[in-house]
């Protein structure tokens, strides 16, 4: 036989052979689909259930005054938890009602205001149920020592917990983003108390009641 037709058949037969894996490969290659998810957003309602809950937990009432009062300032001011666990007493200007969030996210400061759902907590916090410490800190633990970011979250995962809710402290952020956006607060406003340097991000944050956005349409 030619040596040429027999280097043709070699050839010939490691191509189909080839095709034939490729194309078994293919039959059995399983597509994956992206699949959008909402990221776990907390309600004004799931504020609500997470509070009832925290204060009908067997811990000291220091202790769930404490949770209480990060919950509610997460929600309605919607810093960032690393921002929550570093302001400092000094940081917060009841009498003009804003706080000054030091070195937020790209070591970036700003203020953002406190809002009339939040002054009379912060307010009662800051008189009656802050202990009395060396440390600066705002939020400090019952003890007086200062919460690290670890413990913040872990206190919150817990009332989460029993209240089978989802998230973390970065769902009051959210959550509290959407809360206002749902009120027709512009997203410019919220995207300068958000901190957010793109305009993006703060819309990405906000998930829109259908039923709101009916309502609105009728009158459209």
């Amino acid at each position: 036989m030619d040596s040429s037709r027999d280097l043709e058949e070699i050839f010939s037969k490691v191509s189909l052979e080839k095709v034939k894996e490729a194309n078994l490969e293919l039959k059995n290659l399983k597509i994956k689909r992206s699949v959008s998810r909402v990221i776990d957003t907390l309600t004004e309602d799931g504020l609500k259930l997470a509070l009832k809950v925290n204060n009908e937990l067997s811990s000291s009432e220091a202790s769930k005054a404490l949770n209480n009062i990060v919950m509610l300032f997460a929600f309605y001011s919607f810093l960032r938890a690393f921002e929550i666990t570093q302001l400092e007493l000094d940081d917060v200007d009841l009498a003009n009602n804003r706080i000054l969030v030091r070195e937020g996210k790209g070591t970036k400061d700003r203020y953002v205001g406190i809002n009339k759902e939040l002054k009379p907590h912060l307010l009662h916090y800051i008189q009656n149920i802050r202990p009395e410490s060396k440390s600066s800190k705002l939020f400090l633990l019952p003890n007086g020592s200062e919460m690290s970011l670890d413990r913040l979250e872990k206190r919150i995962k817990y009332v989460f917990n029993k209240a089978g809710l989802k998230g973390l402290m970065h769902s009051f952020r959210r959550g509290g983003i959407t809360h206002f956006a749902n009120k027709n607060v512009p997203l410019s406003h919220l995207q300068i108390v958000a901190g957010h340097a793109n305009i993006q991000t703060t819309m990405s944050y906000v998930n829109h009641k259908v039923e709101t956005v009916i309502k609105e349409q009728q009158s459209w």
